[in-house]
Protein backbone atom coordinates (compact mmCIF):
# COMPACT_ATOMS: atom_id res chain seq x y z
CA UNK A 1 0.00 0.00 0.00
CA UNK A 2 2.87 2.38 0.78
CA UNK A 3 4.62 2.49 -2.60
CA UNK A 4 7.90 4.02 -1.49
CA UNK A 5 11.25 3.02 -3.06
CA UNK A 6 12.22 0.69 -0.21
CA UNK A 7 9.03 -1.40 -0.26
CA UNK A 8 8.96 -1.49 -4.05
CA UNK A 9 12.57 -2.62 -4.14
CA UNK A 10 12.08 -5.32 -1.52
CA UNK A 11 9.05 -6.70 -3.33
CA UNK A 12 10.98 -6.69 -6.62
CA UNK A 13 13.81 -8.72 -5.07
CA UNK A 14 11.32 -11.24 -3.62
CA UNK A 15 9.58 -11.62 -6.99
CA UNK A 16 12.91 -12.09 -8.79
CA UNK A 17 13.78 -14.92 -6.41
CA UNK A 18 10.53 -16.56 -7.59
CA UNK A 19 11.48 -15.98 -11.27
CA UNK A 20 8.69 -13.40 -11.72
CA UNK A 21 11.04 -11.12 -13.60
CA UNK A 22 8.56 -9.04 -15.61
CA UNK A 23 6.52 -8.00 -12.59
CA UNK A 24 9.74 -7.30 -10.68
CA UNK A 25 10.97 -5.08 -13.53
CA UNK A 26 7.89 -2.86 -13.35
CA UNK A 27 8.36 -2.41 -9.60
CA UNK A 28 12.07 -1.63 -9.97
CA UNK A 29 11.21 0.92 -12.66
CA UNK A 30 8.68 2.59 -10.36
CA UNK A 31 11.20 2.69 -7.52
CA UNK A 32 13.79 4.26 -9.83
CA UNK A 33 11.28 6.88 -10.99
CA UNK A 34 10.70 7.84 -7.35
CA UNK A 35 14.38 7.78 -6.30
CA UNK A 36 16.73 7.99 -9.32
CA UNK A 37 19.63 9.16 -7.14
CA UNK A 38 19.45 6.18 -4.78
CA UNK A 39 22.37 3.95 -5.82
CA UNK A 40 20.78 0.76 -4.47
CA UNK A 41 17.55 1.42 -6.37
CA UNK A 42 19.51 2.27 -9.51
CA UNK A 43 21.59 -0.92 -9.22
CA UNK A 44 18.48 -3.05 -8.92
CA UNK A 45 16.76 -1.36 -11.87
CA UNK A 46 19.79 -1.49 -14.17
CA UNK A 47 20.32 -5.18 -13.35
CA UNK A 48 16.67 -5.87 -14.17
CA UNK A 49 17.02 -4.09 -17.53
CA UNK A 50 20.24 -5.96 -18.32
CA UNK A 51 18.59 -9.27 -17.39
CA UNK A 52 15.87 -8.54 -19.96
CA UNK A 53 18.43 -7.71 -22.65
CA UNK A 54 17.51 -4.02 -22.81
CA UNK A 55 21.13 -2.87 -23.06
CA UNK A 56 20.59 0.73 -24.31
CA UNK A 57 18.48 1.51 -21.23
CA UNK A 58 20.57 -0.56 -18.82
CA UNK A 59 24.14 0.59 -19.49
CA UNK A 60 23.99 4.29 -18.48
CA UNK A 61 22.27 3.49 -15.17
CA UNK A 62 24.43 0.42 -14.59
CA UNK A 63 27.73 2.25 -14.96
CA UNK A 64 26.81 5.18 -12.71
CA UNK A 65 25.17 3.11 -9.98
CA UNK A 66 27.64 0.23 -9.59
CA UNK A 67 30.68 2.43 -8.92
CA UNK A 68 31.34 5.93 -7.60
CA UNK A 69 34.11 7.66 -9.54
CA UNK A 70 33.62 11.20 -8.26
CA UNK A 71 36.97 11.06 -6.46
CA UNK A 72 38.71 10.33 -9.77
CA UNK A 73 36.84 13.01 -11.74
CA UNK A 74 38.49 15.60 -9.50
CA UNK A 75 41.92 14.50 -10.77
CA UNK A 76 41.49 13.11 -14.32
CA UNK A 77 38.83 13.88 -16.96
CA UNK A 78 36.40 11.00 -17.55
CA UNK A 79 36.12 9.61 -21.06
CA UNK A 80 32.63 10.26 -22.45
CA UNK A 81 32.66 7.39 -24.93
CA UNK A 82 33.58 9.43 -28.01
CA UNK A 83 35.66 7.02 -30.07
CA UNK A 84 37.58 9.66 -32.00
CA UNK A 85 38.75 11.25 -28.75
CA UNK A 86 40.96 8.28 -27.86
CA UNK A 87 43.64 8.39 -30.55
CA UNK A 88 47.00 8.96 -28.91
CA UNK A 89 45.41 9.47 -25.48
CA UNK A 90 46.67 7.85 -22.28
CA UNK A 91 43.62 6.28 -20.63
CA UNK A 92 43.48 4.82 -17.13
CA UNK A 93 40.94 1.97 -16.84
CA UNK A 94 39.75 1.18 -13.32
CA UNK A 95 38.51 -2.24 -12.27
CA UNK A 96 34.97 -2.25 -10.93
CA UNK A 97 32.69 -4.87 -9.43
CA UNK A 98 33.74 -8.44 -8.68
CA UNK A 99 36.31 -10.62 -10.41
CA UNK A 100 33.73 -12.07 -12.78
CA UNK A 101 32.45 -8.63 -13.73
CA UNK A 102 35.93 -7.43 -14.63
CA UNK A 103 36.67 -10.51 -16.73
CA UNK A 104 33.38 -10.07 -18.57
CA UNK A 105 33.87 -6.38 -19.32
CA UNK A 106 37.57 -6.78 -20.14
CA UNK A 107 36.44 -8.07 -23.55
CA UNK A 108 36.24 -4.42 -24.62
CA UNK A 109 39.74 -3.40 -23.51
CA UNK A 110 41.13 -4.33 -26.96
CA UNK A 111 38.68 -1.86 -28.51
CA UNK A 112 40.32 0.97 -26.59
CA UNK A 113 43.70 0.00 -28.07
CA UNK A 114 42.17 -0.38 -31.54
CA UNK A 115 40.95 3.22 -31.28
CA UNK A 116 44.51 4.37 -30.66
CA UNK A 117 44.46 4.68 -26.87
CA UNK A 118 47.44 3.88 -24.66
CA UNK A 119 45.78 1.70 -22.03
CA UNK A 120 46.75 1.37 -18.36
CA UNK A 121 44.64 -1.10 -16.40
CA UNK A 122 44.49 -0.76 -12.61
CA UNK A 123 43.09 -3.79 -10.82
CA UNK A 124 43.58 -5.85 -7.64
CA UNK A 125 47.05 -7.46 -7.28
CA UNK A 126 45.71 -11.02 -7.30
CA UNK A 127 43.96 -10.24 -10.57
CA UNK A 128 46.55 -8.26 -12.53
CA UNK A 129 48.56 -11.34 -13.55
CA UNK A 130 45.80 -12.23 -16.02
CA UNK A 131 46.50 -9.08 -18.01
CA UNK A 132 50.16 -8.25 -17.44
CA UNK A 133 51.24 -9.63 -20.84
CA UNK A 134 48.16 -8.66 -22.83
CA UNK A 135 49.11 -7.04 -26.16
CA UNK A 136 46.37 -4.41 -25.88
CA UNK A 137 47.39 -3.14 -22.42
CA UNK A 138 50.47 -0.95 -22.20
CA UNK A 139 50.74 -1.12 -18.42
CA UNK A 140 49.08 -2.93 -15.54
CA UNK A 141 48.93 -1.39 -12.07
CA UNK A 142 48.39 -3.80 -9.19
CA UNK A 143 46.37 -2.18 -6.47
CA UNK A 144 43.70 0.40 -5.77
CA UNK A 145 43.89 4.15 -5.55
CA UNK A 146 43.54 3.97 -1.77
CA UNK A 147 46.54 1.68 -1.47
CA UNK A 148 48.96 3.37 -3.85
CA UNK A 149 49.81 6.29 -1.53
CA UNK A 150 50.76 8.80 -4.18
CA UNK A 151 52.09 6.31 -6.75
CA UNK A 152 49.16 7.13 -9.05
CA UNK A 153 50.12 10.39 -10.77
CA UNK A 154 47.15 12.10 -12.47
CA UNK A 155 49.39 13.91 -14.97
CA UNK A 156 50.35 10.52 -16.44
CA UNK A 157 46.86 10.17 -17.92
CA UNK A 158 44.64 12.17 -20.25
CA UNK A 159 41.40 10.31 -19.48
CA UNK A 160 39.98 7.63 -17.23
CA UNK A 161 37.11 5.16 -17.42
CA UNK A 162 35.97 1.99 -15.64
CA UNK A 163 35.42 -1.53 -16.95
CA UNK A 164 31.77 -1.27 -15.88
CA UNK A 165 31.23 1.59 -18.35
CA UNK A 166 32.71 -0.14 -21.40
CA UNK A 167 29.54 -2.02 -22.29
CA UNK A 168 27.71 1.27 -22.72
CA UNK A 169 30.39 2.55 -25.08
CA UNK A 170 30.80 -0.56 -27.23
CA UNK A 171 27.72 -2.77 -26.93
CA UNK A 172 24.30 -1.45 -27.90
CA UNK A 173 22.81 -4.94 -28.43
CA UNK A 174 23.60 -8.57 -27.67
CA UNK A 175 24.44 -9.05 -31.37
CA UNK A 176 27.45 -6.72 -31.08
CA UNK A 177 29.22 -8.72 -28.34
CA UNK A 178 32.63 -9.95 -29.63
CA UNK A 179 32.32 -13.76 -29.97
CA UNK A 180 36.00 -14.76 -29.98
CA UNK A 181 38.00 -15.67 -26.84
CA UNK A 182 39.93 -12.67 -25.56
CA UNK A 183 42.10 -14.09 -22.75
CA UNK A 184 44.90 -16.57 -23.37
CA UNK A 185 47.04 -18.59 -21.00
CA UNK A 186 50.13 -17.37 -22.88
CA UNK A 187 49.32 -13.79 -21.81
CA UNK A 188 49.21 -14.73 -18.12
CA UNK A 189 52.14 -14.27 -15.79
CA UNK A 190 52.28 -17.37 -13.58
CA UNK A 191 54.92 -19.37 -11.80
CA UNK A 192 53.62 -22.34 -13.80
CA UNK A 193 53.82 -22.51 -17.59
CA UNK A 194 51.88 -25.75 -17.16
CA UNK A 195 50.88 -27.92 -14.23
CA UNK A 196 51.49 -31.10 -16.23
CA UNK A 197 47.95 -32.47 -16.17
CA UNK A 198 48.17 -33.46 -19.81
CA UNK A 199 51.47 -35.26 -19.35
CA UNK A 200 50.02 -37.49 -16.64
CA UNK A 201 46.48 -37.90 -17.95
CA UNK A 202 47.02 -37.64 -21.69
CA UNK A 203 44.49 -40.33 -22.57
CA UNK A 204 41.66 -39.28 -20.29
CA UNK A 205 39.35 -36.26 -20.49
CA UNK A 206 39.87 -33.72 -17.73
CA UNK A 207 36.80 -32.03 -16.27
CA UNK A 208 37.32 -29.08 -13.95
CA UNK A 209 34.81 -28.67 -11.13
CA UNK A 210 34.14 -25.45 -9.17
CA UNK A 211 31.45 -25.48 -6.49
CA UNK A 212 31.93 -22.27 -4.53
CA UNK A 213 31.14 -18.67 -5.40
CA UNK A 214 32.57 -15.64 -3.65
CA UNK A 215 29.51 -14.89 -1.55
CA UNK A 216 30.75 -15.46 2.00
CA UNK A 217 29.39 -12.08 3.11
CA UNK A 218 25.90 -12.72 1.74
CA UNK A 219 23.21 -14.27 3.97
CA UNK A 220 21.76 -16.30 1.09
CA UNK A 221 24.55 -18.26 -0.60
CA UNK A 222 22.37 -19.28 -3.49
CA UNK A 223 25.12 -19.69 -6.11
CA UNK A 224 27.35 -22.17 -4.24
CA UNK A 225 26.60 -25.90 -4.07
CA UNK A 226 25.79 -27.61 -0.80
CA UNK A 227 27.85 -30.56 0.38
CA UNK A 228 25.09 -32.97 -0.70
CA UNK A 229 24.93 -31.41 -4.16
CA UNK A 230 28.70 -31.70 -4.57
CA UNK A 231 28.66 -35.39 -3.62
CA UNK A 232 25.74 -36.07 -5.96
CA UNK A 233 27.61 -34.65 -8.95
CA UNK A 234 31.01 -36.08 -8.09
CA UNK A 235 29.54 -39.56 -7.78
CA UNK A 236 27.97 -39.40 -11.21
CA UNK A 237 29.70 -41.94 -13.49
CA UNK A 238 31.94 -40.19 -15.99
CA UNK A 239 32.43 -41.44 -19.56
CA UNK A 240 35.71 -42.60 -21.06
CA UNK A 241 37.59 -42.70 -17.75
CA UNK A 242 37.39 -38.94 -17.36
CA UNK A 243 38.88 -37.31 -14.28
CA UNK A 244 37.54 -34.54 -12.06
CA UNK A 245 39.94 -31.64 -11.42
CA UNK A 246 39.45 -29.38 -8.39
CA UNK A 247 39.09 -25.69 -9.30
CA UNK A 248 38.07 -24.42 -5.86
CA UNK A 249 40.53 -21.95 -4.39
CA UNK A 250 42.10 -22.08 -0.95
CA UNK A 251 40.59 -24.56 1.47
CA UNK A 252 37.76 -25.48 -0.89
CA UNK A 253 38.87 -29.09 -1.42
CA UNK A 254 36.14 -31.25 -2.85
CA UNK A 255 34.78 -34.19 -0.80
CA UNK A 256 35.87 -36.93 -3.18
CA UNK A 257 38.88 -39.25 -2.88
CA UNK A 258 40.00 -39.47 -6.51
CA UNK A 259 39.78 -35.87 -7.63
CA UNK A 260 42.93 -34.27 -9.05
CA UNK A 261 44.23 -31.36 -6.94
CA UNK A 262 46.40 -29.04 -9.06
CA UNK A 263 48.40 -26.27 -7.34
CA UNK A 264 46.20 -23.15 -7.47
CA UNK A 265 47.40 -20.10 -5.55
CA UNK A 266 45.92 -17.27 -7.57
CA UNK A 267 44.02 -16.36 -10.73
CA UNK A 268 47.08 -16.88 -12.91
CA UNK A 269 47.42 -20.48 -11.73
CA UNK A 270 43.70 -20.97 -12.36
CA UNK A 271 44.12 -19.83 -15.96
CA UNK A 272 47.05 -22.20 -16.52
CA UNK A 273 45.01 -25.12 -15.16
CA UNK A 274 41.95 -24.18 -17.24
CA UNK A 275 44.02 -24.24 -20.42
CA UNK A 276 44.66 -27.98 -19.89
CA UNK A 277 41.03 -29.00 -19.38
CA UNK A 278 38.51 -30.48 -21.81
CA UNK A 279 35.47 -29.18 -19.94
CA UNK A 280 34.66 -27.00 -16.94
CA UNK A 281 31.60 -27.60 -14.74
CA UNK A 282 31.06 -24.66 -12.42
CA UNK A 283 28.69 -22.50 -10.46
CA UNK A 284 28.23 -18.84 -11.36
CA UNK A 285 31.54 -17.38 -10.20
CA UNK A 286 34.77 -15.91 -11.58
CA UNK A 287 35.96 -19.32 -12.79
CA UNK A 288 32.97 -19.48 -15.14
CA UNK A 289 33.90 -16.09 -16.59
CA UNK A 290 37.58 -16.91 -16.96
CA UNK A 291 36.87 -20.22 -18.69
CA UNK A 292 34.39 -18.50 -21.00
CA UNK A 293 36.82 -15.69 -21.79
CA UNK A 294 39.42 -18.33 -22.73
CA UNK A 295 36.96 -20.16 -24.98
CA UNK A 296 36.99 -23.38 -22.93
CA UNK A 297 33.79 -25.50 -23.06
CA UNK A 298 32.01 -24.63 -19.84
CA UNK A 299 28.81 -25.85 -18.20
CA UNK A 300 27.43 -23.27 -15.75
CA UNK A 301 24.93 -24.22 -13.02
CA UNK A 302 22.68 -21.23 -12.39
CA UNK A 303 20.25 -20.64 -9.52
CA UNK A 304 16.74 -19.46 -10.31
CA UNK A 305 17.87 -15.88 -9.72
CA UNK A 306 21.14 -15.75 -11.63
CA UNK A 307 23.41 -12.81 -12.43
CA UNK A 308 21.79 -10.29 -14.74
CA UNK A 309 24.07 -10.92 -17.73
CA UNK A 310 22.82 -14.53 -17.98
CA UNK A 311 19.34 -13.31 -18.87
CA UNK A 312 16.19 -15.22 -17.96
CA UNK A 313 16.04 -18.05 -20.48
CA UNK A 314 18.05 -20.13 -22.90
CA UNK A 315 20.92 -22.58 -22.61
CA UNK A 316 23.55 -20.35 -24.20
CA UNK A 317 25.27 -17.28 -22.84
CA UNK A 318 25.23 -14.18 -25.06
CA UNK A 319 28.59 -13.17 -23.59
CA UNK A 320 30.49 -16.47 -23.92
CA UNK A 321 29.94 -18.70 -26.93
CA UNK A 322 31.63 -21.69 -25.25
CA UNK A 323 29.23 -21.72 -22.27
CA UNK A 324 26.22 -23.97 -21.82
CA UNK A 325 23.78 -22.88 -19.13
CA UNK A 326 21.84 -25.17 -16.79
CA UNK A 327 19.08 -23.21 -15.06
CA UNK A 328 17.45 -24.18 -11.78
CA UNK A 329 13.82 -23.15 -11.86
Amino acid sequence: LNRNPATLLNLAVILESQSKFYTALSLSKEAYRLAPDDSIVACQYSDALLRMGNLPAAWPIYASSHADWEWMRNAIPEWDGTHSALRGKRILVLAGGGYGDNILYARWLPRLADLGAIVTFMCPPEFSQLFVRSPYISRTISGSVAGLDGMLIPSDYDLFTCTLALGGYFCDSLATIPPAPYLRASDVFSHHSSVGLRAVHSRHPLIGFCTRAGEESFPRRHRSLTYAQQIRLLCTPLPASANWVNLNFGDGLLPYPNIILPPIRDWADTAIVLAELDLVVTVDTGVAHLAGAMGIPTWVMLPGLSAAYYGIRGSRSPFYTSQRLFRNG
